[in-house]
Order: C-alpha cells, then sequence, then structure tokens
C-alpha cells in the first residue's frame, strides 16, 4: 500500500509532537534589592526621594515602597539635612536645599533592618539655561511590515522640536529632559438652528526619557539637539472625541495653539550614563533588533553587607525650564514665543461653552 503526501506528514508531525519538550529557564531571583530614585538641584526647596523594593521575576509586579528608612543628605563643606517619610516610600527633607555649585554631596540610607547604603559623592553643576527652543513642521517616517513581512512607510506630519542650550562651563556634562503641554482646541457643534462654540483644552507629558552627553557643534559652542522629540499632529488635533460631551452635533474641530514646558536637568558625565542604560532597556520592545541589555550600574553601595545590591542613582543637577506658546494654523507652525508661566488648570481635559479661559489662544 503506498502512503500518499498527507499520511507521510502527519507521521512526521505525530514524531515531532513525541520529542517536544519544554524548556524552563533558570533565572537568578536577586533578593529584594532597595531601589534609589534621587536628585539634589540648584533650586532653593526641599528636596524629595523615592526608596522602593525591586520584585522577584514570578512574583507580582506591584511598587513596594521602603518604609521607615533614616535618609540624610551630606555635603562636603560639613552640611548636613535630615529627611522624613510623608507618604510609603517617599521622603522630603525637612529644610530647604538649595546646592552649591562645585560641592560635592553624597547620601545614606539606613533602612529599617540596619543596612547602611552609601552613595558616591556627586558634584553640582554649573547652572546652565536653556538658550533656545525650535518648533519646525516635519514628517516622520515610520517603518512597518506587513503579515507576509514586506516593509512599507507610513509619514506622520508633525513638530520636530530642538533645544540649544548655552555652552556649559564644564563640558564633563550631560542632559535630562521631560516636558508638558497644554493644548488648546476648539469643537463647533449646531443642533437645529442653535450654535455653540466650545474652547477646550488637554494637557499632554512625556512618557519617555530624553537624554544626552555634551557635544559641541561643528559650527561653533552651540549644542543643537534636532531631535529632541517629535510630536505629532495626530496627538495634537482633537481626535475621537467624545461626541456625548457636547450639545448638537459636531461639525467641526481644530487645534489652536498649545504651551510647551521643557524642563532640563545638566547633570554630571556619570550620571548621563546611567539614564542613557535606563533608556536602552524602556527602549526594548523584544524584536530581534532590539539592544542587547546591559547592566545597569548604580552609584549606591551598601556598607554593611557589600553582597547586598542596590538600584538606581544620586543625581546633583542644574535646573532650568523654558515656556513657550506655540500658534499652529492648519498642520503647521505659525509662530512661537517665549512666555512666563505655564497654565494649570483643575482639569486636565475640560471644555467651556461659549467662553474662552484667560489662557486659551
Amino acid at each position: 500500500m503506498k502512503l500518499n503526501f498527507q499520511h507521510i506528514f502527519l507521521i512526521g508531525l505525530l514524531a515531532l509532537w513525541g520529542c517536544e519538550d519544554y524548556y524552563v529557564p533558570e533565572i537568578d531571583q536577586m533578593p529584594n534589592s532597595l531601589v534609589v530614585e534621587a536628585m539634589l538641584t540648584d533650586q532653593a526647596k526641599p528636596m524629595t526621594l523615592k526608596l522602593s523594593r525591586t520584585n522577584p521575576f514570578d512574583g507580582r509586579n506591584y511598587l513596594r515602597g521602603e518604609r521607615d528608612a533614616n535618609v540624610t543628605l551630606y555635603a562636603n563643606s560639613g552640611e548636613s539635612f535630615s529627611f522624613h517619610e510623608y507618604s510609603s516610600g517617599n521622603y522630603i527633607s525637612y529644610d530647604t536645599i538649595r546646592a552649591v555649585t562645585g560641592e560635592a554631596y553624597h547620601l545614606r540610607i539606613v533602612t529599617s533592618d540596619g543596612e547602611d547604603y552609601r552613595s558616591d559623592q556627586e558634584i553640582m553643576m554649573a547652572h546652565n539655561e536653556i538658550d533656545k527652543v525650535h518648533f519646525s513642521d516635519s514628517t516622520l517616517k515610520e517603518i512597518n511590515y506587513n503579515y507576509w513581512g514586506e516593509p512599507f512607510v507610513t509619514d506622520f506630519k508633525g513638530i520636530n522640536i530642538s533645544v540649544v542650550p548655552e555652552k556649559p562651563m564644564n563640558t564633563e556634562v550631560g542632559y535630562l529632559y521631560r516636558w508638558s503641554s497644554l493644548i488648546n482646541y476648539y469643537v463647533y457643534a449646531t443642533q437645529g438652528m442653535l450654535e455653540y462654540s466650545y474652547f477646550c483644552w488637554k494637557k499632554m507629558n512625556s512618557n519617555s526619557l530624553y537624554v544626552y552627553d555634551y557635544n559641541e557643534s561643528d559650527q561653533g559652542n552651540n549644542l543643537i539637539l534636532d531631535n529632541l522629540h517629535f510630536l505629532s499632529y495626530y496627538t495634537v488635533y482633537p481626535n475621537n472625541l467624545d461626541s456625548s460631551r457636547f450639545e448638537g452635533i459636531v461639525q467641526s474641530t481644530y487645534a489652536s495653539s498649545f504651551y510647551y514646558y521643557l524642563e532640563q536637568y545638566t547633570i554630571t558625565k556619570k550620571g548621563a550614563d546611567f539614564w542613557k542604560s535606563v533608556k536602552k532597556q524602556s527602549d526594548a520592545t523584544g524584536k530581534l533588533f532590539d539592544p542587547v541589555e546591559e547592566e545597569i550600574e548604580s552609584n549606591f553601595h551598601c556598607l554593611s553587607n557589600p553582597d547586598l545590591r542596590c538600584f538606581g542613582i544620586f543625581n546633583t543637577a542644574s535646573y532650568s525650564k523654558r515656556i513657550v506658546l506655540v500658534d499652529i494654523g492648519i498642520r503647521k507652525v505659525e509662530s512661537y514665543f517665549t512666555v512666563q508661566s505655564f497654565p494649570v488648570p483643575k482639569k486636565d481635559d475640560e471644555c467651556m461653552l461659549n467662553e474662552k479661559a484667560d489662557y486659551w489662544y
């Protein structure tokens, strides 16, 4: 009797199925290591920091604050500042602290179980302002692959945002950036002969880490970060509106302007290297050509037990900010100029009927 192709395929498949075995990788389970998030700036205000614990790989994924720790900040000049816990794992200094340029600082943390952690010394960098922020129309080309593995390109119209920091006194520095924006948009609706004009706003925040080394441009002393980030018009314009929020039938919508609040932290080169490693890890998505994971070095050490690991970092940072109001037309930047304050509405996403808020532009 002859076996046809289907019979041979089924027999082979059964043989392979019988040979299948499950592979369970061995994963080193780290102890509940201390995680520190701390930054001291040259702004005159109380310093805050966060302490938490790592979770096992197969454990529940939730943040567990480190309670009842004794936290002290020391300066080489002899000053020291104590902290108290105001919520689970969150600590704040009793006093206002304004870091002095050129001074070295370190943190000491004694946990409730008596373990003594100490950070390396961090030197406060000289104050470094943001010189300019640029907004220009741009197109982001994103490459994706279809079901058959064929590449295709999608174009996104949007705004490219660049920043020019002042030349730092010490060029062995790096920069951290974060931003937020408040977008003004208009909604026009009708119901019969009635017309409704809604003046709305929504708030957006950076959801990515922006970290750079200082690197002088060939044309002069300015560092120009041409690709700080890209803000798509799709996210700026009012899309997928909840029509139940408005009277009548929505006829048209458009965004008119947005406030852009950029914060710059000038940190040490070592601090920048740490945050670049964090960014590489957070950007990895499990694809074939993702960046290779690397061990993230901390500047904390456990003096009472060198075998205990600590994660996170203590940074000193020169802080500066720039607030810009951007006037936009039909998917186009019309103009932009620096303003003194960033609006803080009671709600992050709200509308006013036939009335403009003071900051609506």
